[in-house]
């Protein structure tokens, strides 16, 4: 569906009313469908990207409000952050799952005291850190990167989907009028719902609003259980010992190896 289908046509069935001058503006229904898309996005986490940070020699954080420099970043995700080293001939190497865990500084600062001054070759594990009204992501040790070499942070997240302007544009792209995330199409529906629910407000008609925040519910636990992992459930290690492995060994370019 496009934005206009959705609120013109759509916005009409749902609301009974063809109404776009006195109670159901135009531009009521614009902005009701535009925080639906947001609304879904953040119920689903539906909508993810991957922020890529280029780490530099003797660095270890890095402020996320500058590398995800918008507004579209929600929070983190299942899919963990990762690494990928290429040295000085070209050879890449990814480090990835138990070999690059999170770790919580309180448990750091516990169990490996002086954690902030440890430099190494390639990092084995990173963390968050709040300071006020900014957030970082640090990996440890801190890097030390030969000559030649490029280290990259690559960090998945759940981010908001631009707003469509144009009558054209569909839901769910990176860019207002870009591509859209077609696997999402079966979902457009939702976001008439969840509009409809907050026009109908406007009304007071509470029992057709909670109709219509069922409805918006349906599409949402759709989603999800769509998405569930398939087989048995895994039982991880709180502690990542091969990580703490790791650390004990002595570090030797390029990678520790």
């Amino acid at each position: 569906m496009t934005f206009v289908e959705m609120y013109g046509e759509g916005l009409d069935h749902e609301l009974g009313s063809s109404d776009r001058t006195e109670r159901f503006t135009t531009a009521r229904r614009k902005l009701a469908i535009l925080n639906a898309q947001r609304d879904f996005a953040r119920d689903t986490d539906c909508f993810q990207r991957e922020a890529q940070i280029d780490l530099q020699d003797g660095i270890s954080e890095y402020d996320l409000e500058v590398v995800i420099n918008d507004e579209a970043f929600l929070r983190f995700v299942d899919q963990q952050p990762w690494l990928q080293l290429t040295d000085s001939n070209g050879v890449v190497r990814t480090v990835t799952g138990p070999e690059f865990p999170r770790v919580d500084i309180p448990l750091m600062d516990r169990e490996q005291p002086g954690w902030r001054s440890q430099t190494g070759t390639a990092p084995i594990s990173w963390y968050l850190r709040e300071d006020g009204g900014r957030s970082f992501i640090g990996v440890t040790p801190e890097p030390s990167i030969t000559a030649g070499s490029t280290w990259l942070l690559f960090v998945p997240y759940s981010a908001y989907p631009a707003d469509m302007s144009l009558d054209t544009d569909e839901p769910f792209a990176t860019t207002a009028g870009g591509n859209t995330k077609i696997v999402l199409r079966a979902y457009h529906q939702a976001l008439v719902h969840k509009a409809a629910s907050q026009l109908e407000k406007l009304r007071r008609n509470y029992p057709q609003m909670k109709d219509q925040l069922m409805l918006y519910g349906s599409f949402v636990e759709d989603w999800k259980s769509r998405r569930q992992p398939t087989g048995g459930t895994r039982v991880s290690l709180a502690r990542g010992y091969f990580a703490d492995a790791q650390r004990r060994r002595p570090q030797t370019p390029p990678y520790g190896r």
